[in-house]
């Protein structure tokens, strides 16, 4: 997924959110921490999860349901 698309759902979900700072802290915080620690690789505007990550996507897929739900 690209950081531009991961940033535009987050700011769809989140009502409040600035699409700027968000991808900002993304690039600078988020990410970088989620690479250092294994979970995703950042390429360019691409993030990829890692075989370390992809024990994520059971809680990731319960995240999307719950928001799915909550609207």
């Amino acid at each position: 997924m690209s950081v531009t698309s991961l940033t535009r759902k987050l700011v769809h979900e989140q009502s409040d959110a600035d699409a700027r700072r968000l991808s900002a802290q993304l690039y600078h915080s988020h990410l970088p921490k989620l690479e250092d620690a294994g979970f995703v690789t950042v390429e360019g505007d691409t993030v990829t999860l890692t075989e370390r990550g992809s024990v994520l996507e059971p809680y990731l897929a319960l995240t999307e349901q719950y928001e799915t739900v909550k609207r």
